[in-house]
C-alpha cells in the first residue's frame, strides 16, 4: 500500500511553511513560554527579605523574614559569632533539630549559607514563651489554671521522650526555651546544647553558659546550660556523666517553676546558685507557696534529687505521674496513705458517692444522734484545722515530707537514708502515730527487730503493727547475735510476709547489700526476683547461677512470664541470659559490670540503649528481632 504522503508534493510543502510566518510549522509546536507563577519563582533573587530582628540569645540570634520561594513569614537563625567552631556548631545544632521531627519539637525548613555565614529557617511561632506566661501569672493567677499548665508540661514530656528515643538529649531545658504558639502549640527550641548519647562522648567539648538568663546575668567557663535548672553533673563530673537524667532534672525545674512561679534555685548570685544545686539546697515547694497540690510538689521534689539515681528514671515515669494526677489518683512520689487514697477516690466518683451518702443520710434522717455527731464533727474537723495551722506556723509541715523521703528511699533501696529520715521525723513528731508505724517498717527492713518492736509499740493500731507485730519476737530469737539472718531464715521470712508481697524488694535488698557473702547475697536476690509480684504469672522457676570470681553469671532463659529483674540490681553480674523472656526495661543492667548479654527473643524495648555499659562486650540478639534498628555490629551479634 502506497502511503498517502508520497501523493504530496515537496514543493507545495514548502509553501505552506513560508505562508503567513510559517503557520504550519507553529502549529504543531507546543507554547513554552513559563507562567506567571513560575516567572516569580524564576526571578526569586534574594529569597529571606524583610529580616526583623526577634531575639537574641548566648549563641545566635533570630530573625523574621518572608520566605519569598513559599510566601511566608519564618524565623530564622544566625551564629552571633562568625568563627570555625561557632559555625561548626550552628550547623551541628540545625542538622539535629531536623532530624527530631516530632508535633512538640521546633520544625527547621532549611539550611544554607549567606555570606560565607550559615542560617537555618524554622517555624514562626506567634505567641510567647513559657517563662513569659509564668511572669504573667504572678499578676494575674486566675488566668490559667494548674490543670491547663500540665498539658503543656505533658507535650513538653512528650518532646524531650522522643528525643531520648531517638539517642539525644536536649542539656537546656527551661521555660524560655519552650513557645506558646496563639493556638494551642507547645514547641520545645533552642537545641544548641544537645547531646548525643548513644555515640563516644566527646572529652573536653565547653561551651560557654548561655547569657540569655537572670536578666541578662552572664557567666564565663566550661559549664552548659541555665544557672536554676542545671542539674549537679552539669557543673561537676563528681556526679556522673551528662545523660538522660540530666533533661529529668530540668523538667523537675520546670514542674517547680510552674507550681511556686520561683525557679528551684532562686537567687541572682551565680556562684551561689551553683553552689546550692550541687548542695542539692532546695527550698521546700510548699514554703514558696503553700496553695500546691502534695502530689505534684513530691513528683517535683523526686526529680530534683541531688543524686541521678533518686531521679525518675525515664521521662514517661514523670509524665506518668503528672497523668495520675490529672486524673485524680496519687502519684508515687507521694506515697499517699489510706485516707488520701480515699478522698481521690470520693472526687473521681463524686457524683455516685455523694448519693450513697445521701441515702445513708436520709435512712438516719430522723435519729437525732445523726445532728450531733455531725456537730461534733464539725467541731473536730474546726479542731484540725487550727491544730494543722499551728502545725505549719511552728514549722512541723516538713514531717510529711520527711516521710514521702523516707518511702522514696526504701523504694530505691537507700536504707540508710531511709533511717536518716525517719528519725528526723520521729524528732520532730514525737507523738506521730504513722510516723512511729513507718520507723517500725524501716527497722524491720533493716533486721533491727528490738528497734521495730518498740516503735510498733507506740503505734499499736496501725495496720504495720497488727501484722508484723506478732512475727517480731520469733525473728528477735532467729537472729540472736546474728549481724544477718541466714539464707533459711530469709525464706522463713518470706513465707511469714507472702501476704505483703512488696516487702519482699527491700528485704532481700537490705540482706544482699550488708553481706560480705557474694553468695548469700545472690540466693536472697533471686528469693526476691521469685517472690516479686510482677512475676507472679511465672509457673516454674528454671534459673542457674555461677560465681566466676567477683562476678556472677545468671541463666534466666526460657522462663515464661518472667518481667521484672530489679532484685538483682545489688550484686556484680557478669554474664545474663535472658533468652525469651518478658522482660522489657534496660534500667537494672546499667550499674551491672557486664561483659556479655543474650537478649534474643527477650521484649527489652531499647536495645540500643545498652551500648552505655562500658563494659559490655557482646550483646546476642535474634537476626530478625529488632528489624529497622540501627544497631552496632560491633557489640551486637546477631543469631
Amino acid at each position: 500500500m502506497k502511503d498517502f504522503g508520497d501523493d504530496i508534493d515537496e514543493s507545495y510543502i514548502e509553501g505552506l511553511q513560508t505562508f503567513n510566518g510559517d503557520f504550519f510549522q507553529d502549529s504543531f509546536e507546543e507554547d513554552e513560554t513559563p507562567s506567571l507563577m513560575e516567572q516569580e519563582i524564576i526571578e526569586v533573587g534574594e529569597r529571606y527579605p524583610d529580616s526583623q530582628e526577634l531575639d537574641k540569645g548566648g549563641m545566635k540570634e533570630i530573625f523574621s523574614v518572608t520566605d519569598k520561594m513559599t510566601l511566608r513569614k519564618v524565623a530564622q537563625a544566625k551564629p552571633l559569632k562568625n568563627t570555625s567552631s561557632s559555625k561548626e556548631q550552628f550547623i551541628s545544632e540545625a542538622r539535629l533539630t531536623a532530624y527530631l521531627e516530632h508535633p512538640n519539637i521546633v520544625p527547621v525548613y532549611d539550611l544554607g549559607m549567606d555570606q560565607n555565614s550559615p542560617f537555618f529557617t524554622m517555624k514562626l511561632i506567634e505567641g510567647e514563651n513559657l517563662s513569659d506566661l509564668l511572669k504573667s501569672l504572678k499578676e494575674k493567677p486566675d488566668s490559667l489554671n494548674l490543670a491547663e499548665l500540665m498539658q503543656i508540661f505533658l507535650k513538653v514530656c512528650d518532646a524531650v521522650a522522643f528525643a531520648h528515643d531517638k539517642g539525644i538529649v536536649h542539656l537546656d531545658l527551661k521555660p524560655a526555651n519552650i513557645r506558646l504558639g496563639k493556638f494551642g502549640e507547645v514547641i520545645l527550641c533552642d537545641w544548641g546544647l544537645a547531646k548525643i548519647i548513644t555515640a563516644e562522648d566527646i572529652e573536653g567539648d565547653t561551651v560557654s553558659l548561655d547569657p540569655n538568663i537572670y536578666n541578662d546575668i552572664t557567666l564565663d567557663g566550661d559549664i552548659k546550660g541555665s544557672p536554676g535548672f542545671l542539674a549537679p553533673e552539669q557543673i561537676s563530673n563528681d556526679f556522673g556523666k551528662k545523660d538522660e537524667q540530666t533533661d529529668i532534672y530540668a523538667l523537675g525545674g520546670i514542674l517547680y517553676n510552674i507550681l511556686t512561679l520561683k525557679s528551684p534555685v532562686n537567687t541572682k548570685d551565680i556562684k551561689l546558685c551553683l553552689k546550692d544545686t550541687t548542695e542539692g539546697n532546695i527550698t521546700d515547694p510548699f514554703k514558696v507557696k503553700s496553695d500546691i497540690p502534695p502530689s505534684l510538689a513530691a513528683v517535683a521534689m523526686k526529680a530534683l534529687s541531688k543524686d541521678k539515681v533518686d531521679r525518675y528514671q525515664s521521662v514517661l515515669e514523670i509524665r506518668s505521674e503528672v497523668n495520675r494526677w490529672l486524673n485524680g489518683f496519687a502519684t508515687e512520689a507521694e506515697d499517699a496513705g489510706f485516707t488520701k487514697a480515699l478522698w481521690l477516690f470520693f472526687k473521681r466518683h463524686k457524683v455516685v458517692c455523694s448519693l450513697i451518702i445521701l441515702m445513708i443520710a436520709l435512712s438516719f434522717v430522723f435519729m437525732g444522734q445523726i445532728i450531733v455527731k455531725e456537730r461534733r464533727a464539725l467541731e473536730a474537723r474546726e479542731l484540725y484545722l487550727q491544730e494543722k495551722e499551728k502545725a505549719r506556723k511552728d514549722g512541723l509541715r516538713s514531717v510529711p515530707h520527711l516521710t514521702v523521703l523516707t518511702n522514696q528511699s526504701v523504694s530505691n533501696a537507700a536504707f540508710d537514708q531511709a533511717a536518716e529520715y525517719i528519725n528526723m521525723a520521729n524528732e520532730k513528731a514525737p507523738n506521730d502515730i504513722d510516723v512511729w508505724s513507718l520507723k517500725g517498717k524501716v527497722h524491720f527492713i533493716r533486721q533491727e527487730y528490738k528497734q521495730a518492736l518498740e516503735a510498733f509499740k507506740n503505734a499499736p493500731e496501725s495496720g504495720r503493727a497488727q501484722w508484723i507485730g506478732p512475727i517480731l519476737p520469733e525473728l528477735i530469737e532467729l537472729k540472736g547475735d546474728q549481724e544477718l539472718l541466714t539464707y533459711e531464715q530469709m525464706k522463713r521470712l518470706s513465707e511469714l510476709v507472702e501476704i505483703r508481697s512488696g516487702y519482699h524488694y527491700p528485704l532481700c535488698s537490705f540482706a544482699a547489700q550488708n553481706s560480705n557473702d557474694l553468695e548469700y547475697s545472690v540466693k536472697v536476690s533471686l528469693l526476691a526476683v521469685v517472690n516479686d509480684r510482677h512475676n507472679n504469672k511465672v509457673e516454674d522457676w528454671d534459673y542457674t547461677y555461677k560465681i566466676e570470681g567477683d562476678k556472677v553469671a545468671l541463666d534466666f532463659s526460657n522462663i515464661q512470664h518472667l518481667r521484672s529483674l530489679k532484685a538483682i540490681g545489688h550484686i556484680p553480674v557478669g554474664k545474663i541470659n535472658i533468652a525469651n523472656t518478658n522482660v522489657e526495661s534496660h534500667d537494672v543492667f546499667l550499674n551491672f559490670p557486664l561483659e556479655e548479654m543474650d537478649i534474643s527473643g527477650a521484649k527489652i524495648i531499647n536495645p540500643a540503649a545498652l551500648t552505655k555499659i562500658k563494659t559490655l562486650e557482646k550483646i546476642i540478639v535474634n537476626k530478625k528481632q529488632y528489624q529497622g534498628m540501627k544497631l552496632s555490629r560491633k557489640r551486637f551479634v546477631f543469631e
